[in-house]
């Protein structure tokens, strides 16, 4: 089975004295191949070879061989998991953590957030091994193994937000002052958060 795809980040990282950003999480490896069955053993009796195909034949002077079926092919190995895609750069024009502020007539203007990477395609798995031959004409062959699973997408890099304040604490007093957001980062998983205000948990 293939391996499971990785989660994508979020649309905003974590904030602190600094911003770390909300990468992906890696696909899982995919599951190995099955081994294939073995073959029959033999179904009649040869006396010309003197091989013995089923156990209802026996000899009260002498042993009679029957020769069993040949060995399944090895399962095929597993893709590897592809890796995560890295979050965003946020764009903050100011960031307050607990403290007691007034800001008055400013104009607050963020810039776009960062792009996310994309995660990258898991690997593929491989071919199950080819089954052996019986070795007797009438012993069946061994199955083929079955294909490894591929591994599993790595997660996309979430979007960087965009934010005009980021507080933590209580709300900054706000007087004649005008917030400005840019876009939220671009990601093929979460566009990054455009916002005036974001509030640190």
């Amino acid at each position: 089975a293939a391996g499971t795809q990785g989660k994508d980040g979020a649309n905003v990282g974590a904030f602190a004295e600094t911003y770390v950003t909300s990468n992906g999480t890696n696909g899982a490896d995919g599951n190995p191949g099955q081994g294939g069955g073995g073959g029959a053993s033999c179904g009649t009796f040869d006396p010309a070879s003197k091989y013995l195909t089923s156990t209802t034949v026996l000899s009260s002077h002498s042993v009679w061989y029957g020769p069993g079926g040949a060995s399944g092919g090895a399962g095929g190995c597993a893709g590897t998991g592809g890796t995560a895609g890295t979050g965003g750069g946020a764009s903050v024009s100011l960031l307050v953590i607990d403290g007691a502020m007034r800001i008055q007539s400013c104009e607050l203007i963020a810039s776009p957030g960062g792009a996310g990477g994309e995660g990258k395609g898991g690997g593929s798995g491989t071919v199950g091994g080819r089954g052996a031959n019986g070795f007797w004409s009438s012993a069946g062959n061994g199955a083929a193994g079955g294909r490894g699973g591929d591994g599993g997408r790595g997660g996309h890099g979430g979007g960087g937000p965009s934010i005009a304040l980021v507080y933590r604490g209580g709300l900054p007093t706000l007087v004649a002052t005008a917030m400005t957001p840019g876009a939220g980062g671009d990601s093929k998983g979460k566009v990054g958060l455009s916002a005036q205000t974001y509030q640190v948990k």
